[in-house]
């Protein structure tokens, strides 16, 4: 951080609108902050590890290098709990190039801003998600007391896959939930009423909270299989047909290390290895985060006192616990920065699978020791038997239904009740009347809980000029009767809904004239009485 200021990185070729940027951090305080402009590189992350921002914009038109390089970094700097807290934004030059870049929004970015819309709306909702600090939030009409019930979809991703299960990373904590899932892995997989048969507290890949496995729901040996019924055949010869779309990679090694500047190297390190690299920087109240990849191999790196009792022995030995009840899995574990010999920790941990090293980890050196351990790794990779995909490939990507009740709705900010908790800063899939995107955020206005479940609150986004013209319209059609016309909405979404906006192709920008005069009569977004979280967040959040 430079000289104290909070710091926010913009990293693109569009000088202007770095300039609006500065601009509107200048109108804020010119002393307390400022902004910094990065160009892409292979290496765009140290600047990131380096000066430690508080918000980083990466503006995606005219973007040229591999992004699937980029998605693969982005979400190992979402693995370092010390850069966790940073909201990463995105923007794009249309709502296409937003779709066709989908896996981004769960490998790290938390919002997103199609170029050409209102920037004074996306600069001000992103400094809030930064610094949870209320500046002048505009006035939006907005449709209070609709209450109806509604399926929001949760953008999750499969792990991994095989004729008989799928893993799947996402960010509420489906449990005992007879769920469908929808899918573009091919025509015909669409997943109702599946059950999960394990529920992970972390996730195993992607920049989500939770795993879960479920078994594919195959019609059993009474049943009479329909052309609804998913056949093992066709997903077994769906899978042989995708090998060479696969991640070639095979096996995994995991990497404990609660040094910030080791997320550069890790990320580097990736590239040149023939397996996964899963990176933990330090735990929480999960170890069993290590063992659910089943690595041939762990390097870690051991703290103690000085560095906050971060991935302590202990630690270790909860991890060793579990790896020894799992009978069929024994992994090499390498203990750095530890002074007792090799001999003294396996009989410590009783464990004879281990090494020991006063040194701290020398991640250049790892792809050398993983040519010595080919054997093991090879090993590894037999009994896995599951197929993942490419961090930059769409059919990884799953949205999970899930019932909630809308409360209000504007251009701006829903509000909806939850019978399950979610955490802050996920981003939610709506098709009230389009398509959008919803980051959820602390309330920016008092909100209440109530018997069906918590109140949460999200800004809108990924719209474009389309988008925002049927919303503003749907948005002042539903203003003299909210409950009645959404429930309308629910009842013809699947066969006509031009009654419900029509003309919306001829919304100008007198109809947000329009809105504005009704946003002086309908109940509205405050601009300075808001419910700022001042403590941490004592439930879950992706910041």
């Amino acid at each position: 951080m430079t000289n104290n200021k909070k710091v926010a990185l913009y990293y693109g070729n569009d000088d202007e609108f770095f300039e609006i940027m500065q601009r509107f951090y200048k109108t804020i305080d010119p002393k307390a902050f400022s902004v910094h402009k990065h160009s892409f590189d292979n290496n765009f992350y140290s600047a990131i590890v380096k000066e430690h921002p508080h918000l980083v914009v990466f503006d995606f038109v005219n973007f040229k290098h591999d992004l699937g390089h980029f998605a693969q970094a982005l979400n190992f700097l979402r693995k370092n709990r010390e850069l966790r807290s940073i909201p990463f934004v995105a923007l794009f030059k249309s709502k296409e190039e937003l779709e066709q870049n989908l896996f981004l929004l769960d490998s790290g970015i938390v919002y997103t801003f199609i170029k050409g819309l209102d920037v004074d709306i996306f600069l001000t909702d992103v400094f809030f998600m930064a610094f949870e600090d209320p500046i002048r939030f505009r006035q939006f009409a907005t449709a209070p007391g609709i209450d109806c019930e509604a399926n929001i979809q949760v953008l999750s991703s499969i792990v991994s896959v095989n004729a008989d299960k799928l893993s799947i990373d996402t960010d509420i904590e489906f449990e005992d939930d007879a769920l469908t899932i929808q899918s573009n892995l091919f025509e015909g997989f669409y997943l109702k009423n599946i059950n999960s048969y394990f529920l992970n507290q972390n996730a195993r890949v992607y920049d989500h909270i939770f795993n879960i496995d479920f078994l594919l729901p195959y019609p059993g040996p009474w049943d009479t299989p329909t052309e609804e019924h998913l056949r093992r055949d066709t997903v077994e010869t769906w899978i042989e047909n995708f090998k060479p779309q696969f991640n070639p990679k095979v096996g995994s090694i995991c990497i404990v290390d609660h040094r910030l500047d080791s997320t550069e190297k890790i990320i580097e390190l990736n590239s040149k290895v023939p397996c996964h690299v899963n990176f933990i920087s330090e735990f929480t109240d999960n170890h069993n985060i290590v063992v659910m990849d089943r690595p041939s191999i762990i390097f870690y790196q051991t703290g103690y006192e000085e560095h906050g009792k971060k991935n302590t022995p202990q630690d270790l030995k909860i991890i060793i616990d579990q790896i020894k009840h799992m009978g069929d899995y024994e992994p090499i574990i390498l203990m750095f920065n530890n002074p007792s010999k090799s001999e003294a920790v396996r009989q410590a941990f009783g464990y004879q699978h281990m090494l020991s090293d006063a040194q701290s980890i020398e991640h250049s050196l790892i792809p050398e020791f993983l040519k010595i351990h080919e054997a093991k790794r090879t090993e590894q990779n037999k009994a896995a038997n599951e197929y993942k995909f490419q961090i930059q490939d769409n059919h990884r990507l799953v949205e999970i239904d899930y019932k909630v009740k809308i409360s209000s709705l504007s251009e701006h900010v829903v509000t909806f009740y939850s019978k399950r908790k979610i955490p802050l800063y996920v981003v939610l899939v709506f098709n009230f009347p389009i398509r959008f995107f919803v980051s959820i955020i602390p309330p920016i206005y008092e909100i209440h809980n109530s018997p069906y479940g918590n109140q949460y609150m999200g800004f809108i986004h990924g719209l474009d000029d389309k988008d925002l013209s049927i919303l503003r319209k749907f948005v002042n059609k539903l203003i003299p009767s909210p409950h009645d016309v959404f429930q309308q909405f629910l009842d013809t979404k699947n066969n006509k809904t031009e009654d419900i906006v029509e003309n919306a192709d001829d919304v100008t920008s007198a109809d947000k004239a329009v809105a504005d005069n009704e946003a002086a009569e309908q109940p509205s977004i405050p601009q300075r009485t808001m419910v700022v979280r001042k403590n941490p967040y004592k439930g879950k959040s992706k910041l």
